[in-house]
Order: C-alpha cells, then structure tokens, then sequence
C-alpha cells in the first residue's frame, strides 16, 4: 500500500520507525471513501484520532515497554478485501492487536480471523447485531454500543420524558433499516409498560419532496402527539 503526500508525513509522526521489541499493532480502514456511502470515514479521517490514542499511549505509559509499532492495511469496505490483505500480512509478521475497518461488512471476518489467532481487536465504529455473537469473535473488543442495545437505550430516554406514543421515519439505506429494526422490536417488548408504535414510515426516499414532507408531519403530529423518533 502506497500513501503519498500530507497523509504519508502524518502517519510516520504518528508511528515511528518499527522496533523489534515494540507492541504490535495492524490499523484497518479504507484508503478512500466508498462513493455513495453514507459511512464517510476513511484511513485520512481517522488518523487525527489514532494520533491522540498513541499520544496517550505514550504520555501515560500505558505499555511495559512504552513503544508501540503501526502498520497500516488497507481494508477497503469489503470482506475480499480485509480479510485478503491482513492474510497476507500474518503470514510473514507478528501482530499483537488490531484496530478493526469501521465498515461491518469489512470488520466480520477480521474479527473471526482475529479470535482464530487469539489477537484482541477493536472494533471503534462497526455496530450491528451480526457481531454480537462472543463465541465467534472472542477477541473482539467493542468500544461503542451495538444496534442490538440500541432500542434499550431508546426505550430509556423516552420513558424518561414520558414519550410512550412513538412514530418512526425509517428510509433504505441498510444503517437505517438496522436502527429501525432495533428500534421496533424494542417497543414490542416493552408494549406491556405503554410503549406503543403507532406508525413506522419505512424505506422513505432521502430526495422526498417539500409537500410530502409536510403532509407525512402533519400525519405525525396527530399521530404520535409531537413525540417522533428519527432513523
């Protein structure tokens, strides 16, 4: 993988030089925005943070031998991808932790291959419910909620303003359908304490029009009493 430019004088800032007696540590994420995502994050948006978490690193002594080595891989948004391209590397290097793509698709089989090899990874960004599964991926560390705890957490905040009348707007695009998803079938669940879904407007265009628009809001301010939640 070839990084020019800005980005190339950054990360070796970043990452230093390897060293031998260094930890370890593979980061993944895609070189370029995926055209048409609306997952707007890539290896050049990303390494403003890393820059901060080896600081820390570094600042606080965090590892024994207070030296940490960064390789970059680039895992694209795909299984194909990930998975070929951290293959390759485990073969000829040693790896003592790996931060995982922020894609889901990209991030399942790295963190399968990752529990196979009992190397922790970090999954920072990639949510859904088909990671929740511990016996699959071990090793997984997780340092956001995941869409399965979502609807709880819903739940929580609306109880708490006393919204129990709920509409949702719900549009295509898979993030959307996942939150949505989670969403509904929490408020099935807690249907006993009052919580009722009165409508879901689902697989609404994102190009929808003014008038539409509005008359989905009026529909919703009597249906739902003002109280709508967005996906």
């Amino acid at each position: 993988m070839v990084i020019n430019g800005l980005f190339l004088s950054l990360l070796l800032i970043c990452i230093g030089l390897p060293m031998l007696d260094s930890t370890q540590m593979v980061w993944m994420a895609p070189y370029s925005l995926i055209p048409g995502s609306s997952l707007l994050v890539n290896a050049s948006t990303s390494l403003p943070a890393l820059s901060l978490a080896l600081q820390k690193i570094y600042n606080q002594g965090i590892l024994p031998n207070n030296s940490i080595s960064v390789t970059y891989l680039d895992s694209g948004c795909n299984s194909k991808q990930s998975i070929g391209i951290l293959t390759d590397y485990l073969v000829h290097h040693h790896v003592d932790v790996i931060v995982g793509p922020p894609c889901t698709e990209a991030m399942i089989p790295i963190a399968e291959l990752a529990s196979y090899r009992d190397i922790p990874v970090f999954s920072w960004l990639a949510n859904e419910e088909s990671l929740d599964d511990k016996t699959k991926v071990t090793t997984l560390v997780r340092v956001i909620y995941p869409l399965s705890q979502l609807g709880g957490i819903g739940i929580l905040f609306f109880s708490g303003l006393n919204w129990f009348r709920l509409v949702m707007i719900s549009t295509a695009a898979p993030e959307s359908i996942a939150y949505a998803n989670s969403l509904e079938a929490a408020v099935q669940s807690f249907s006993v304490i009052g919580f009722n879904l009165v409508h879901h407007y689902s697989q609404v265009s994102p190009n929808i029009s003014g008038t539409s628009l509005d008359e989905m809001f009026n529909a919703i301010k009597y249906e739902g009493r003002s109280r709508y939640q967005f996906v």
